[in-house]
């Protein structure tokens, strides 16, 4: 299923995903990827990466598990151009409460 085919995934939707209790989410040291989401609803991130991107690309998978890698890329990178700084603190503390 393509990208263009679906409605676009909002900043909104990524904070459903983080109240949502069937998510968990994981701090962990990866090799070779950044994070990584899992069917299942885990979803890894490695803490010397760029977290709050990571992040994003991630909950991205969530939302759309058929998308490619770089159009999570593109999404993630979308909806951070476009967070104010009051919007990025109150992700990354929603965020720390679900660690």
């Amino acid at each position: 299923m393509g990208r263009n085919t679906e409605k676009p995934v909002t900043l909104a939707d990524v904070y459903r995903i983080l109240r949502r209790d069937d998510v968990s989410f994981v701090i962990c040291h990866l090799r070779g990827v950044s994070g990584w989401w899992h069917p299942d609803g885990t979803i890894e991130i490695d803490p010397r990466s760029e977290l709050l991107l990571v992040l994003l690309h991630e909950c991205v998978h969530e939302l759309r598990p058929n998308w490619s890698e770089k159009a999570c890329d593109d999404a993630a990178k979308k909806i951070l151009c476009k967070m104010t700084q009051r919007q990025i603190g109150n992700l990354l503390r929603k965020f720390a409460s679900r660690i």
